[in-house]
């Protein structure tokens, strides 16, 4: 670790309530998350929440990703957190937006903190 850590919080409005509730899915797309950002993966923690929604946690090497489901509101968070120059958080924000705003007809909002 270099001592920066970007954090960075990606909210999707409008997802569809078969993706927020796909598991298998979800965790499929964390992973290959991690891998676009070039981070090593150390294990993977799916949370299926009664009556819907899900929470995905990976964690990293070099800190983690979790994807948070809100299907009651039709809202997805992806949070990121790096704590490695070589990791490149912005490739990870595109790779989801390319994902889940194909057609580019979702609503998001984006929060980036480096400390």
């Amino acid at each position: 670790m270099n001592g920066t850590m970007n954090y960075c919080l990606l909210k999707i409005y409008n997802v569809e309530a078969n993706i927020l509730n796909w598991e298998e899915y979800l965790k499929t797309l964390a992973l290959k998350l991690a891998k676009e950002i070039k981070a090593k993966v150390l294990s993977v923690h799916p949370e299926q929440y009664d009556p819907y929604g899900l929470t995905i946690c990976v964690i990293l090497a070099e800190s983690h990703i979790v994807i948070t489901t809100y299907p009651e509101s039709k809202i997805l968070h992806v949070e990121i957190v790096t704590c490695s120059s070589k990791m490149n958080y912005q490739k990870g924000i595109d790779f989801i937006l390319s994902n889940l705003n194909k057609n580019n007809d979702k609503k998001y909002e984006l929060k980036i903190v480096t400390m």
